[in-house]
This record gives structure tokens, C-alpha cells and sequence, in this order.
């Protein structure tokens, strides 16, 4: 039975450790994406990456549409156009920030049966995908965002 971790929130030094490259997926790895799958839809996030629950590897999960487990993700291609859009993030609490993002990318990873795929993500997933790469290289929505963006604060939900 998964369980759920416990979100490590900006300014922890977790965050901004670049993660290592997983060699196999282990037992213990595997626990942590179902794990990670876990917490994340119980705080209803989208994305999430396995330093934001303090593991440094290169391990992301993410369930927009369909749920997905990122062993070393790795941008082959993305689109020169950009969308800038409000992004959150389960390390930022109740912050949004409006951020750039290619409208499109091509990813290459590992996914939980160490199998090699390429995939081409658009919107919101390529967004995500975009952002848990970044937390996976130590960097937050702070060093990625634009000189000047817009930092709003989410709306309590009724």
C-alpha cells in the first residue's frame, strides 16, 4: 500500500541539489514512484519530483491525463513558441507565478519497467514535465521565471 511523503517546501536545501541519474530501477525506487503517485494525487498535484519528498534521484511522476513514472528524463526537442501561463507548485504553497514555457516537447526516459521511451508532450503536460526537469536539476520557479513576472496568491478554494 503506498503511503504518503511529506512535500519539502522552497527554502529547503533539498530543492536546489541537482538529482543523480538512476541506474535500474530497484524495489526501493519503485516504492518511491508509487509512493510519489500517491502523495501527489492526495494533494492534487499533477506533477511532482522525487527531491521535492527529499530522495535525489531523477525520478518524476506525473498524471495530467495519463499517469506517467520519468526515470532521467531528458528534453531531445522542444518548440521554439512559447506559452506563458500561471504555474504552481506543490514546494510553493498558495504561489503561482506566470512563466514561458515551449508549447511542445519531445522527452526521452525510463519508465518504471526500465524500458526506453520518446514521447511528445503539448500544454499542460509539457509545462509539468518542464517544470519537475527543472526541480530535478535544483532549480525552482525562482530561477527559471522571468526578470519582472507576476507572483500571485492562489485563491482559497470554497
Amino acid at each position: 500500500m503506498p503511503k504518503k511523503l511529506k512535500i519539502l517546501e522552497y527554502p529547503q536545501k533539498k530543492l536546489l541539489i541537482e538529482c543523480k541519474e538512476v541506474t535500474e530501477v530497484t524495489s526501493n525506487l519503485h516504492d518511491l514512484a508509487s509512493d510519489m503517485m500517491y502523495t501527489m494525487g492526495q494533494v492534487g498535484g499533477v506533477g511532482l519530483a522525487a527531491n521535492q519528498v527529499g530522495r535525489s534521484v531523477r525520478l518524476i511522476v506525473m498524471k495530467v491525463t495519463d499517469p506517467y513514472v520519468m526515470f532521467n528524463p531528458k528534453v531531445l526537442k522542444m518548440a521554439a513558441a512559447e506559452q506563458t501561463r500561471k504555474e504552481g507548485c506543490l514546494s510553493f504553497p498558495d504561489t503561482l507565478i506566470e512563466i514561458p514555457r515551449a508549447k511542445w516537447i519531445k522527452v526521452q526516459f525510463r519508465d518504471i519497467n526500465w524500458e526506453k521511451r520518446t514521447l511528445r508532450f503539448s500544454g499542460l503536460e509539457a509545462r509539468c514535465v518542464l517544470h519537475e526537469i527543472d526541480h530535478l536539476n535544483g532549480k525552482t520557479m525562482l530561477d527559471v521565471m522571468p526578470p519582472l513576472s507576476i507572483i500571485h496568491k492562489r485563491e482559497e478554494k470554497a
